[in-house]
């Protein structure tokens, strides 16, 4: 009888954040300080699946082909935000995990790969909850950004995709104030820990 190693599951950090608080450039900086120890990263975003649905499956027009939609799903507007919103909501209603589910089947498939996943737009609890009943270790993180105008209307920004977790516990508290090297700096501070 041989030897059966043990598959290990990725660590996940789940960043959570107003609009463009910083979430995509903190994970972008943590991968990137990962990637120099030596670690393997894989991110992804519930926002993306959302986003891809809705290009391929709702907004698709008879004429349009496949490649040219993928190249315009991730083009923000208001309106566009809007519909990502109600979509993602009407399924959310249906299914309260079926976002977080579907990126837990896929780091189910492939995530003895990866050392960690960085989940880029965590919103509500039951996602983190989600990870935590599949069997994954979860850091959570929060990137604020005071005092920016993030340029949402009040619907989008009171919207509970924007509220859900402004009162979460989290593991890491980042704070986004100046620029992109300050930033990357409180993401070092905050997750240069990380190995």
């Amino acid at each position: 009888m041989g030897y059966i190693m043990k598959k290990t599951k990725p660590i996940i950090v789940a960043f959570s954040g107003k609009a463009l608080a910083g979430k995509d450039s903190s994970a972008n900086f943590l991968a990137e300080i990962l990637h120099n120890k030596g670690k393997r990263v894989l991110r992804l975003g519930y926002g993306d699946d959302v986003k891809f649905v809705a290009a391929l499956y709702i907004e698709q027009p008879f004429n349009v082909s496949r490649e040219s939609l993928a190249d315009n799903m991730f083009k923000k507007n208001k309106q566009s935000r809007d519909k990502w919103i109600d979509l993602g909501n009407s399924i959310r209603k249906k299914n309260p995990n079926f976002w977080c589910n579907r990126a837990i089947e896929i780091v189910d498939i492939i995530g003895e790969n990866y050392d960690y996943v960085l989940s880029t737009d965590c919103r509500y609890e039951n996602e983190i909850i989600a990870w935590e009943n599949a069997g994954y270790n979860v850091l959570t993180v929060r990137v604020n950004r005071p005092n920016f105008d993030n340029e949402l209307t009040k619907k989008q920004s009171e919207d509970e995709s924007e509220t859900s977790l402004d009162n979460y516990d989290f593991d890491c508290l980042i704070t986004n104030s100046k620029d992109l090297n300050a930033l990357k700096n409180e993401v070092n501070k905050g997750l240069g820990w990380l190995s």
